[in-house]
């Protein structure tokens, strides 16, 4: 039997089981069987020995990441392949394409945060990883509460992260208690001194939104994508990010100052002196909110009906919707061939055909073709009848919409989309937000993820903002059009699709959830307008923090 002295042995893993086989098990069978190795073997040797997952479970898709960036950095080509390993070819793939010239901002905003281990344990999504947009408020957050200092970043833990992701410490009194004592009892920030911990807590208690993680980013990706794919029906198959796309198609000089339309409601606009690119900006955001509001309503089309199975029919995408989104996009200024198309294709119309048709199925019954276009004209006529109603924003209906914490990021559960969406509008967004309250509503979320992902207009003043008393109430425009349009990423701000964002502009920053820039002061003229048909708001620009969709 071989006898070692304390000190002599160095353990290089399992010391976690030896713990608590010492804990529960008999003292007859705390007996193990080990591995011993000279103590000149080599680093790669120990290295191997230290990452040994056999027999262990499997490592989760951050752990992974960052260990192969770290063999990339170190050029340790062999231990890289190892890691690459237990991926399957498509997510190898996906992992690729960071290397590609028109994702490497989009790597280097992971890359940020790999100075916080605790951000990685859960949080990464590699087969997500084709489809995202920012990332930079994750990083700029928690790198902010140790004044960016990077050893203090490395003892950030994954139970800190978990136990803090998704809090509002300035929004909701109960979470700032709670924060607030996961911090000072050492719950939290376990590797800081009390006297850090006290002034990481003075810094995040001023903070305005939920806090972030990569979790809660990928969560909310989810419902981004949702929105994305609705816009991008107004223009082709992008080959650049989608704010450049639109930017390509607004037609309106940057260089002139005019005035710009902003939707409050489905059916009222007011107008404000803008110019162009915050015009760009303030048009594309309210695309965006379009999206936003209406996506349950624009489920993506099946590419080819024939080559799908015989499944029960999916929903498909309302044609009101859709052609309302175009329109308001064509009153924004943004002109493409699409957008052309989709105001063609008259909404009543196609209803009023698809009503006939299901009435009778074609194959039972059939219309004679010279009458057809007829009863397609006698039922539009129908619809015509209809008047607007537009329904009364009552804001205390937010009141009783307590969210829990994990339902503060993805896709929004329906009865809540359906009481937040009337409230989706520039104005009620970009006003500031009420006095912390015991806890936050359904509302504050998608304010919090809008602002995370389109940041805030350095321009962009709401009516409430810039003087109410001095603008007219709601009036008929009738020579306005209509329409929204779709996400951001471009010259004012940060984009979302792969760009990351100026430290200045990037929502999500410590104490405010906000992008840089000077917020403008003389407030701008405006007017008030309604609009009966349609939707439809001028172009305004987007300051996205670290990405552009």
């Amino acid at each position: 039997m071989l006898h070692f002295h304390n000190g002599e042995l160095r353990g290089l893993h399992g010391r976690h089981r030896v713990q608590v086989g010492s804990e529960l098990l008999p003292p007859v069978d705390r007996w193990w069987t080990v591995d011993l190795y000279l103590d000149d073997v080599g680093e790669e040797l120990r290295i191997s020995l230290l990452e040994e997952y056999a027999n262990q479970k499997k490592p989760t898709d951050g752990e992974i990441y960052r260990k192969i960036r770290q063999y990339e950095e170190e050029q340790n080509e062999p231990f890289r392949q190892r890691w690459l390993a237990p991926l399957l070819r498509c997510n190898r793939e996906r992992l690729e394409q960071l290397d590609n010239r028109r994702n490497r901002r989009l790597r280097q905003g992971f890359d940020a945060l790999l100075a916080i281990p605790g951000l990685w344990g859960h949080g990464m999504r590699i087969s997500m990883i084709h489809r995202l947009v920012a990332i930079d408020c994750v990083e700029e957050f928690w790198s902010s509460l140790v004044d960016h200092d990077p050893v203090a970043m490395k003892r950030i833990d994954q139970d800190t992260v978990e136990k803090l992701q998704l809090i509002a410490p300035r929004a909701s009194r109960v979470d700032a208690q709670a924060a607030h004592g996961f911090i000072l009892s050492g719950q939290a920030f376990v590797s800081f001194s009390e006297t850090e911990r006290r002034t990481i807590w003075t810094r995040m208690e001023r903070f305005t939104g939920l806090v972030p993680s990569l979790h809660t980013f990928f969560e909310d990706f989810k419902y981004l994508e949702s929105c994305a794919q609705c816009i991008k029906r107004l223009f082709s198959p992008p080959d650049e990010s989608i704010w450049k796309s639109m930017t390509h198609m607004f037609e309106t000089s940057p260089e002139t100052e005019e005035d710009c339309l902003v939707q409050t409601s489905e059916s009222t606009f007011r107008k404000t002196h803008m110019a162009g690119m915050e015009r760009l900006d303030i048009a594309y955001r309210q695309v965006w909110l379009y999206a936003m509001r209406h996506y349950p309503s624009m489920p993506a089309d099946p590419k080819n009906d024939d080559d799908l199975l015989a499944k029960p029919n999916r929903a498909k995408a309302d044609e009101c919707v859709v052609y309302e989104m175009a329109e308001l996009a064509h009153r924004l200024g943004f002109c493409s061939t699409e957008i052309t198309e989709l105001m063609n294709q008259s909404p009543d119309r196609q209803i009023a055909r698809a009503a006939l048709l299901k009435a009778r199925k074609p194959g039972r019954f059939r219309y004679n073709p010279q009458e057809f276009e007829t009863l397609v004209d006698r039922i539009v006529d129908c619809f015509s009848i209809a008047d607007p109603d537009e329904l009364e924003q009552t804001h205390e209906l937010l009141a009783d919409a307590i969210v829990k914490p994990r339902a503060r990021c993805g896709m929004p559960q329906t009865r809540t989309h359906r009481q937040d969406s009337t409230f989706l509008f520039l104005d009620n967004l970009h006003t500031d937000a009420p006095p912390g309250a015991d806890t936050i509503t359904t509302f504050f979320v998608r304010r919090c993820v809008y602002f995370a992902f389109l940041g805030k207009a350095s321009s962009f003043q709401s009516r409430d903002r810039e003087g109410s008393e001095h603008s007219p109430p709601d009036s008929p425009l009738s020579d306005v059009p209509m329409s929204p349009l779709f996400v951001q990423d471009g010259p004012v701000g940060a984009r979302a699709a792969g760009t990351r964002a100026s430290k200045g502009t990037r929502a999500g920053k410590a104490a405010e959830c906000t992008a840089g820039g000077p917020r403008r002061t003389t407030p701008s003229s405006q007017n008030t307008y309604t609009q009966t048909a349609a939707s439809a708001p001028p172009s305004t620009q987007s300051t996205a923090n670290g990405v552009r969709c």
